[in-house]
């Protein structure tokens, strides 16, 4: 039938690119209509059958032609035609996404939304239902103002295999490889290919992706017909077909009417075929005659080609199928998924260790966390989900992996549990016979230290369950001997591990070595892991004071408040020494500054203390204490000189808060000598401060950008961005809001709210430095910088707790904000006095660099200028640093009107990365322009102000 030769024809060039040509085959095809088929002729069961068939297929060759003519830009022909098929077909939604794209096309956004109101009235109003997900994606798509191109059901690049490379059966010249999330592609694929063979890995998502692209066929009106073959169908001839009873005519039970039933609708169909490995020979002789004769679109899946019956590799090496290899997901897709399946986000160190076990494969991921959730070890905090523990498999995932176990005798089964335990085991403990059984069954890998550690870190699990509790006990014995032995003398971690082994026993613990354990465990951020140590160790000591010390910081950070007021108690309780007394209110102190975030009640633990120890050390630490919660409180106080340099932890955290001390108040010069004399401190007495390392680091780049050289400073930030978020995720927040803080005040709004946004997230669930209200301030002012909606700004500002109010960060930041929407409003006098009076009181509080870049802002604006210069002229003489420097030369000169010097501030601003202050400065000398300017420099400002725009679109700018 010529009808059906032409829309096969035309169907054919879709699949290989060629839109114009498959158009006019469909075109051709469409105009023999003339009518009902076999309107005629005398009715009849069999030519009512097929009337139906042609007439679907001529609606399926009419909405394909039409996707084609939109692709072609051919809308305004299209426009009037499908106005005419909705009323036709009412219920047709592929016509209602097809006008609503031609109008949009034609930049009728308006009429388009119009169109989905009346579709989705039609379909409630008919049908009781909401449109389909097509037809609402396409609403979203216009409402978000997407590129009409994102619209089209059909891409306008032509596809690379040519319909002469598929007659002469050569295979295409390129291997494509994708994810279980990429449907799209794999669609796309099949309609240039025609043929493919879908191979991966047990649990890579084979499957799962080729049930989403049958939904995705079905969607379009086609028959994708789903064979999963297996060890039972693969007994009965043909018995893989017999999910498709119904969906062709009734004579089906032989081969050659399969194919003659396939083959008829080969234009409409798309047959999946899982397992092709199982396929019994009835089957695979339709399923090659199909896709070599017929010619029927097909996905066939297997683990891999040489899986595949050896009919199926003859078609791949004639070029018949393509491969395309499912490959493991990213991270940013396995996460994804995990959150899908959560319904929320994961706590980045939870996400990690998911990630990690999963490496990539969907299934994993879907039964890691089944696993952990049935085990109660994935748990909903808060603000994110928390995995308490090491990720557990399912039941079906620990068969699955359990079974390379299933083959080894008893003894290499225990050899691997040995290695489970302890994580990484020398080779010598296992012998060498065994270390050859487990590393030919690859059970066991060498680590890179040349030890012997596990394939899959699931399989520890897995070996927990097939031991029983007793045993498990004694080969953990079994470890804990050998790791404290000379055979672990060469592994670092090895008296580590085993006293963390030693805890999982419940035998009497080594005290000091527990509290050595408890303090790594906390400065490593392994909260519960110290807490364990500690609780072991009260235990055995009920009047511990420094155990209760460390377990009111370790339930501190777990957000356990009850538990930390307990313990906190206790260790003031039997606290006697100078030296506990002191421990114990710093901790406590901090307690209350980071966790509770009240600076103010930190203040007072730290003043109790004051009035009853002596001792000039313990006094030191004590005032320094005070230093830095005055500092955050707001109140001012003392500055303290650094500490003599020891190995002492007090002694170390002494120094980094002289160290932060000095790039808040200064002066600059004293922060470098802190630095200085923390790089000579050892490395291991630094781990034990929680976020030590982290700390001296953030006061470096602080230093660096008090000095004026922001671009350096910025550059380290996303250096150490990119660092933490792969080795370092506690620390990840204090990051991203210090480089936010710098783009707000120097650069893009649009940036700095993006990074306040993932610091709040990142500190509401690890703040060690008493971030959190600050980060939350910093995402206020920048939504409103950013032009975001007012409420948002408020709602944010209004999270911040009542106690945390006075945080010099917090109110530098709202002042910036209050002033902002003055400004914006045309009240630059209030703004600039808002500023001002800020800037002063930040002098008072001793934040002065904070103080000076208010007083800048103020500077730019044009009004309270004598009185910001006041201030940048006093924070220059407390702190000194270069960026102070630059500020203060900026408003002496704009307050005199020095053009020239202000143009050389401009550019030195530029160079330094103050892109606003250069840009603002630029536009303030073009405006005041007069006569007697330069051109050429006047054409250099402009130009510049241009460039500086174009980079960052967001700009914060005090002038324009």
């Amino acid at each position: 039938m010529r009808f059906e030769n032409l829309t096969e024809e035309g169907g054919w060039l879709l699949a290989d690119g060629g839109l114009v040509q498959a158009s006019e085959r469909f075109h051709e095809a469409l105009e023999l209509w003339r009518g009902a088929a076999f309107a005629d002729l005398p009715e009849s069961l069999a030519l009512q059958a097929e009337s139906a068939r042609l007439e679907k297929l001529r609606a399926s060759a009419l909405a394909d032609r039409i996707d084609i003519d939109l692709s072609l830009g051919r809308e305004s022909t299209a426009i009037p035609e499908l106005a005419a098929l909705v009323e036709e077909s009412p219920l047709l939604e592929r016509h209602w996404g097809q006008l609503m794209t031609a109008l949009y096309r034609r930049g009728r956004a308006q009429e388009a939304l119009d169109v989905f109101a009346r579709a989705r009235a039609m379909s409630t109003d008919r049908l009781g239902v909401e449109p389909s997900g097509e037809l609402g994606q396409l609403h979203v798509r216009i409402l978000q103002e997407q590129p009409s191109e994102s619209l089209l059901r059909l891409p306008v690049a032509t596809p690379v295999f040519s319909p002469i490379n598929r007659e002469l059966g050569r295979p295409p010249s390129i291997g494509v490889t994708l994810s279980s999330n990429d449907t799209d592609t794999l669609a796309t694929l099949v309609k240039q290919h025609r043929a493919l063979i879908v191979t991966g890995p047990a649990g890579i998502g084979k499957t799962h992706l080729l049930r989403a692209v049958r939904a995705r066929f079905e969607a379009q009106h086609c028959l994708a017909p789903f064979l999963s073959a297996s060890t039972l169908s693969r007994s009965i001839p043909l018995g893989v077909f017999a999910g498709t009873a119904g969906s062709f005519s009734e004579g089906w039970r032989t081969p050659a009417a399969l194919i003659d039933s396939f083959t008829r609708h080969r234009s409409t169909t798309v047959l999946l075929v899982d397992n092709v490995n199982l396929l019994d020979e009835s089957s695979l002789f339709v399923v090659t005659q199909l896709i070599s004769t017929s010619r029927v679109p097909t996905i066939l899946v297997t683990r891999s080609l040489t899986d595949a019956p050896a009919e199926i590799r003859t078609l791949y090496d004639s070029g018949e199928l393509t491969e395309v290899s499912v490959q493991k997901l990213s991270d940013v897709e396995a996460y994804e998924l995990a959150v899908g399946i959560t319904g929320g986000p994961l706590t980045p160190d939870s996400r990690l260790s998911i990630l990690d076990a999963a490496a990539g494969n969907p299934f994993h991921v879907r039964e890691i966390i089944a696993g952990s959730l049935t085990d109660g070890l994935l748990v909903q905090t808060e603000h994110c989900w928390e995995l308490r523990g090491n990720p557990v498999p399912s039941p079906r995932l620990a068969q699955l992996v359990g079974a390379r176990f299933d083959g080894l005798e008893d003894a290499s089964v225990e050899a691997a549990a040995l290695v489970a335990i302890a994580g990484e085991y020398p080779g010598e403990a296992l012998g060498a016979a065994q270390r050859r059984i487990l590393a030919r069954a690859d059970v066991l890998v060498l680590s890179d230290g040349g030890r012997w550690r596990l394939t899959n870190p699931l399989e520890s699990e897995v070996l927990r369950a097939r031991f029983s509790k007793a045993l498990w006990k004694d080969l953990t014995r079994e470890v804990v001997q050998v790791l404290k032995s000379d055979l672990a003398s060469d592994m670092p971690r090895a008296q580590l591990r085993a006293h963390i082994l030693a805890l999982d026993l419940g035998d009497p613990v080594d005290i000091p070595a527990t509290m050595a354990l408890a303090e790594m465990a906390l400065g490593a951020f392994d909260e519960r892991l110290a807490l364990r140590a500690l609780e072991a160790v009260i235990t055995q000591d009920p009047k511990n004071v420094h155990a209760y010390r460390l377990a009111g910081l370790a339930v501190s950070a777990l957000r356990m408040l009850d538990a930390a007021d307990a313990h906190f108690g206790n260790a003031h309780r039997y606290a006697a020494s100078e030296a506990e007394i002191t421990a114990v209110a710093l901790a406590h102190a901090q307690h209350s500054g980071l966790r509770l975030q009240n600076p103010r009640s930190a203040l007072e633990i730290v003043e109790r203390a004051l009035s009853v120890v002596e001792a000039p050390g313990e006094l030191a630490q004590l005032h320094r204490g005070r230093m830095r919660w005055s500092a955050v409180a707001g109140m001012g106080g003392k500055v303290m000189p650094p500490p003599s340099i020891t190995s002492d932890v007090a002694d170390a955290s002494g120094l980094m808060i002289v160290g932060v001390s000095g790039v808040i108040t200064g002066p600059l010069d004293e922060t470098h000598r802190a630095l200085a004399h923390l790089h000579q401190i050892p490395e291991e007495t630094i781990d034990l401060v929680p976020g030590g390392a982290a700390l001296i680091a953030l006061t470096e780049i602080m230093a660096l950008s008090n000095s004026g050289d922001v671009v350096a400073a910025q550059h380290r930030l996303r250096q150490k961005i990119v660092e933490a978020s792969t080795r370092a995720l506690e620390s990840l927040g204090q990051w991203e809001y210090a480089l936010g803080f710098s783009e707000l005040l120097s650069g893009d709004a649009s940036q700095a709210h993006a990074l306040a946004l993932s610091a709040v997230g990142h500190l509401e669930w690890r703040d060690t430095t008493g971030l959190l209200p600050a980060a939350q301030a910093l995402t206020a002012a920048s939504a409103l910088a950013a032009g975001h909606p007012g409420a948002e700004s408020r709602v944010m500002f209004d999270r911040i707790p009542t106690a945390a109010s006075s945080d010099p960060k917090v109110v530098m930041l709202r002042a910036w904000a209050e002033a902002r929407i003055a400004w914006a409003q045309g009240h630059r006098e209030e703004a600039a006095h808002t500023l001002v009076e800020t800037a002063q009181w930040l002098l008072w509080a001793q934040h002065t660099y904070f103080a000076g870049m208010l007083a800048h802002c103020a500077i730019r604006i044009g009004c309270k200028m004598d009185d910001a210069v006041v201030v940048l002229g006093e924070a220059h003489a407390i702190a000194g640093g270069g960026l102070l420097t630059l500020l203060l030369r900026h408003g002496e000169a704009t307050v005199a009107g020095d053009a020239t010097e202000l143009n050389k501030i401009a550019r030195e601003a530029h160079e330094l990365g103050l892109v606003a202050t250069a840009a603002d400065t630029w536009v303030s000398l073009i405006a005041s322009s007069g006569t007697e300017d330069l051109p050429d420099r006047l054409k250099h400002q402009r130009s510049a102000v241009a460039q500086l725009l174009t980079e960052k679109p967001a700009l914060v700018s005090w002038v324009a």
